[in-house]
């Protein structure tokens, strides 16, 4: 946990579009051998009820 968020191309949540609460925690980042990393993303008032319900992930 914690650490910095490093994209090799965009932010990959400004192409989710939705009128709901943003992703705006970053979860989890995976860093992967040959292919980026794998981010996943949590809205902040889910992830403070502990709801792992809605996660948006992204390859990176």
């Amino acid at each position: 946990m914690g650490g910095y968020r490093f994209h090799l191309s965009d932010d990959p949540r400004c192409y989710y579009d939705s009128e709901e609460e943003p992703f705006d925690t970053l979860l989890l980042s995976i860093r992967l051998v040959e292919n980026g990393s794998l981010f996943f993303y949590i809205q902040s008032s889910a992830l403070a009820k502990c709801d792992f319900s809605k996660v948006l992930y992204a390859l990176a």
